[in-house]
């Protein structure tokens, strides 16, 4: 195997991998985590990088399959009525398009003999960050209509309100909750009938939700792209569900982010990008949740999490920077992020592995962690939570 291909950026989760401009790049995954935009954590997880490797290509290949969307609407046969023709015919003859390549080395090669790995390869599309202006965050460019572009939203879909759900401080405001389709402000339990789409910045220093119009303008999407786009969330949220349910785990929310792509005659089209899997998805079994809401959970009984809050409140007033938050907190707070216990490390590990293995059998592939069966770790996690 060549030399890793430079590292073109470090994240809090995962790496990317490439050359500038040209193809493939590599996601390669850590075993590091984050909890409220903190960054990486003072633990690793030590099979967390494969097992979200190994789910994030499950996933892109369950959604590519059309045998999946004709098994989706065989199952669920109102979907038809509330979705165009079109976009039901294209998924059923063609899958939904991504830009997975399927697992790769860190040296940019194709990966086609291991069944455990840490990478992925991907079309890189550009990112079009708003320049800062006096009235706040620029995104003039895309009005441009650019194609091979990073959509600047983090498009969230919403069954119900688990427990930590911030939706329900959200839907005080009666304008939003109005926009959301939502007679009442939510509440923890609320199941929707449904999904509940909403909107939030990609490309700012804190995520901020926003209005369908706000959306719109910042986006550059034609009203014609936004409705396809919040049709494709819709139904790959409802994908999604239907797959989980059979595994016997419950799908409450989670978010998907999206490029602008170009078709052979010159249209953009909406490609699913970037990864799913629990740190997008919140799950739960048996009432217990299976996705990173275990370790907010933890934390959230912490002084640290109170400082974080007191110190993003500082930052909406622009009391601190974004460069500076952290360090805030962490020295002038005296709160620095604190570590997991050694036995919730060994769950968690095994949560992961176990979600894995439940997501490639929804694709018919064999299991390929050795690791708690997913009965076991909801006892555990239960145990500690």
């Amino acid at each position: 195997m060549n030399n890793t291909l430079p590292e073109l950026s470090i994240g809090s989760v995962k790496n990317i991998l490439g050359v500038k401009g040209k193809a493939p790049y590599i996601f390669q995954y850590s075993n590091r985590y984050s909890v409220f935009d903190w960054g990486a954590m003072p633990d690793d997880i030590p099979n967390k990088g494969r097992a979200l490797a190994v789910m994030a290509n499950a996933f892109f290949k369950l959604v590519e399959k059309p045998a999946r969307w004709k098994e989706l609407f065989e199952h669920w046969p109102h979907l038809k009525s509330s979705f165009s023709d079109d976009l039901i015919f294209e998924l059923t003859m063609f899958g939904l398009k991504h830009h997975s390549r399927g697992p790769y080395h860190s040296d940019g090669t194709a990966n086609k003999e291991d069944k455990l790995f840490d990478c992925i390869g991907v079309n890189p599309f550009n990112v079009l960050r708003p320049q800062q202006g006096q009235d706040g965050p620029n995104y003039s460019a895309y009005r441009e209509r650019p194609a091979n572009t990073l959509i600047p939203l983090e498009a969230i879909f919403r069954f119900g309100v688990p427990t930590g759900s911030s939706l329900p401080e959200r839907s005080g405001d009666m304008a939003y909750r109005e926009c959301l389709g939502l007679q009442n402000v939510a509440r923890e339990g609320d199941v929707f009938e449904r999904p509940l789409i909403e909107f939030s910045t990609k490309l700012e220093a804190l995520d901020r939700y926003l209005y369908p119009s706000e959306a719109l303008e910042i986006s550059g999407l034609s009203p014609k792209e936004y409705v396809r786009l919040r049709s494709i969330i819709s139904l790959l949220s409802y994908l999604l569900k239907y797959n989980f349910e059979k595994v016997g785990i419950t799908l409450w929310d989670g978010k998907f982010e999206f490029a602008f792509g170009r078709k052979m005659d010159g249209e953009r089209e909406i490609v699913l990008i970037d990864s799913i899997g629990p740190d997008e998805l919140r799950l739960s079994c048996e009432g217990v949740q299976l996705s990173k809401e275990v370790l907010r959970k933890f934390y959230r009984a912490s002084e640290w999490f109170q400082a974080v809050k007191v110190a993003k409140q500082m930052l909406v007033r622009k009391e601190i920077s974004q460069d500076d938050w952290q360090d805030y907190v962490a020295i002038k707070m005296n709160s620095p992020a604190p570590h997991l216990p050694k036995d919730m490390i060994d769950t968690v590990d095994h949560m992961y592995m176990a979600l894995a293995n439940a997501v490639l059998h929804m694709i018919e592939q064999e299991p390929v962690f050795v690791c708690m069966e997913l009965p076991e770790v909801v006892s555990k996690l239960r145990e500690h939570l």
